[in-house]
């Protein structure tokens, strides 16, 4: 239990710090700035990062995996990349369509994304079958789930996210990251 508490700890600080550290580099301090100041005044995004270690450290190694990417890395990005299919089993496949994407929308980057894309399937094969093979003991747990809030409507962040949206489609050449992360999430 102690052991939990200290990840539940660590983990959102971590995936923060990393978060910080990607749109700084890639970007500019102002935008990592500002992408903080959204990031820790949500409480409930904070409180999913901390329930959901295993989607968190996959989220913080998709961002290490772009900035190998980025730095002209694909061998480590693929590695990273891998590593998120061994860690989550969903958002592994959303980092897995933004790098699609991103190739698909970035000519610079095309040829390492699909390498990469390609590499990191290969290396996960092994999990990808053992997930594969346990599909069908899957059930839906659905309604058996207690939810204290079961909507949530938070004006401030939807008109932000439309703002932002209105900024990525204006200067789509720069902000094609967001743009594939929003493709994904689709």
């Amino acid at each position: 239990a102690i052991l939990a508490k200290i990840f539940e700890s660590i983990t959102p600080t971590l995936f923060l710090i990393t978060l910080w550290y990607f749109i700084r580099r890639i970007y500019n301090e102002r935008l990592a700035f500002f992408v903080m100041i959204a990031f820790c005044s949500s409480f409930s995004f904070h409180l999913s990062l901390l329930n959901h270690i295993p989607a968190t450290l996959t989220f913080i190694l998709g961002l290490l995996a772009f900035e190998q990417l980025f730095r002209e890395n694909p061998l480590r990005s693929a590695l990273l990349l891998s590593l998120c299919f061994y860690t989550h089993i969903g958002i592994s496949w959303f980092l897995a369509l933004s790098f699609l994407f991103y190739g698909l929308l970035d000519k610079q980057y095309r040829r390492n994304c699909f390498i990469v894309l390609t590499a990191a399937i290969f290396l996960s094969l092994p999990i990808l079958f053992k997930q594969l093979t346990g599909v069908k003991f899957i059930k839906n747990l659905g309604l058996s789930l207690n939810e204290k809030y079961i909507l949530q409507i938070k004006i401030i962040d939807y008109l932000l996210a439309f703002f932002g949206l209105l900024i990525v489609f204006r200067q789509a050449q720069r902000y094609r990251l967001f743009l594939s992360f929003l493709l994904a999430s689709l």
